[in-house]
């Protein structure tokens, strides 16, 4: 049996950066994107957000590609944004995303930075 561990932070903005994510509805769509995470092989350790961007860090799967879980992430969770109308002011996810690679023994310093997003909010 193969096994691979491949940890990332990822940044995802909404389009133009706007504050288009209300609090009461950012606990469903993080439980949105963690399945879909999963449904690409891989696995969210912890997400959490503001109203303009939100943050992951995942354990990609040994066959899954950067690009290929980036796309579904945003299209899908895109996709529930506009059918559920839970997000009135939804345009979408921005072009670009940040996604850096985390080793290991940084796993925890990164799951407390993005557990506590609210507290960076300016």
């Amino acid at each position: 049996m193969s096994m691979t561990t491949s940890y990332h932070h990822i940044v995802i903005s909404t389009k133009y950066r706007k504050m288009t994510i209300p609090e009461n509805v950012a606990v469903e769509m993080y439980k949105i994107l963690a399945s879909l995470v999963r449904k690409s092989d891989s696995f969210c350790l912890c997400i959490n957000g503001i109203g303009n961007h939100i943050h992951l860090l995942v354990n990609f799967g040994p066959d899954t590609s950067r690009a290929s879980l980036l796309q579904s992430i945003k299209q899908n969770s895109s996709i529930w944004a506009r059918k559920s109308g839970k997000i009135p002011l939804w345009e979408g996810w921005g072009k670009e995303y940040y996604c850096f690679s985390v080793s290991a023994d940084k796993k925890e310093n990164v799951i407390n930075y993005i557990k506590n997003q609210k507290s960076h909010q300016i």
